[in-house]
Order: C-alpha cells, then structure tokens, then sequence
C-alpha cells in the first residue's frame, strides 16, 4: 500500500484518504550556465547546483471520509518520507493548487509537491 508521511504524521491516518500513486525516484537537474566564446571550439559550462523541482503524488478518497481532514493534511509544507523510499526524507512545499472539487467529484486529484534537491537520510 503506497503511503506519505507528512511531518511525522502518516498519510494512513487521514480518514478516506488512499495514496494511489507516487513519484518515480529521481536524480534534481543541474543548474548550469553556458559561455560561448569566439576563436574558441566549444563552450565553457560552468555547474551553478541542482535546481529544485516538483513531485507529484495522485491521491483518492474512499468510504467514509471529510474532505476538510483531506484539505488540512495536504496544507503544509516541511519534511515528507515516501513508501516507495523509506529510508529517505525530503524538504516540500505545497505551493501549487490542488483541485477538491475534482477530488470530491471523481474521488481522485493530483497532488504537487515542489522538492528541495537533496533527501535526507531517515535512519539515524
């Protein structure tokens, strides 16, 4: 069963609320800028860090549920752990609209979550 903890608190524990699909694990885009110079072959690239990025999750309801207990978990930002990388945490943010209304009405909606480039290690 496919879950996400938000600041400690798991996604399980939100009445109705099923996880039905989460991010690919992958590797932050470096940030780089290119320098052309003329009598030269080629550029210079010059590595500026990773560029943070967004993870999408796809959320459902089911059974019993209250869409307000829905709205409060996902109104957050601070450290989420995925089921599919336990052993990993990153910094989020939600900063991106999430459609309750497609939520209540199809019982699914997608979930942005704009990551910091670098996990965490969770097991001390």
């Amino acid at each position: 069963m496919n879950y996400v903890v938000l600041n400690g608190v798991k996604s399980t524990t939100v009445k109705g609320l099923l996880i039905q699909s989460l991010p690919p694990i992958t590797k932050p885009q470096m940030r780089t800028s290119t320098q052309t110079i003329d009598g030269m072959d080629g550029d210079i690239v010059t590595k500026l860090g990773y560029a943070a990025y967004d993870k999408q999750i796809t959320i459902g309801l089911y059974g019993d549920y209250d869409v307000d207990d829905v709205i409060r978990y996902f109104d957050s930002a601070g450290d989420v752990v995925f089921s599919n990388e336990l052993d990993k945490y990153y910094h989020y943010q939600i900063i991106q609209q999430i459609d309750y209304e497609r939520l209540i009405r199809f019982r699914t909606a997608k979930v942005k979550m704009h990551m910091q480039p670098f996990k965490y290690d969770a097991v001390d």
